[in-house]
């Protein structure tokens, strides 16, 4: 686990300064295969969600679950699982106690106030 303050990694295009997550080879906004490396807050607000009701019967997941889009303090957004215990709701603060992803791949966010 990590402190509130920990980081995420991230991609940061050297061209437009767009950040974002999961890794990709160029620059989702301008295109541009210039990429680096940066690290991002692990606090943010959730711009959006779904839950997903079904999991196609992958024993990994729960019946339903929540994904949420988080825009994170230091720029950049990130789309991860909400385990959450006030519910999702728009602009609500969240963290992530840990800086890397589970073994399944997924951030998880809860809320700030936990």
């Amino acid at each position: 686990m990590t402190s509130i303050d920990g980081t995420i990694s991230m991609n940061e295009c050297t061209s437009c300064g767009r950040r974002w997550q999961p890794p990709l080879p160029g620059c989702p906004m301008c295109g541009q295969p210039h990429v680096r490396p940066v690290s991002s807050a692990t606090r943010g607000c959730i711009y959006s969600w779904v839950t997903v009701a079904k999991n196609l019967g992958n024993p990994k997941f729960p019946e339903s679950h929540d994904v949420i889009a988080v825009d994170l303090d230091t720029g950049g957004r990130i789309f991860a699982r909400y385990e959450g215990a006030l519910g999702v709701r728009p602009g609500g603060r969240v963290w992530s106690p840990s800086a890397v992803p589970r073994d399944d791949g997924d951030y998880v966010f809860i809320d700030l106030s936990e």
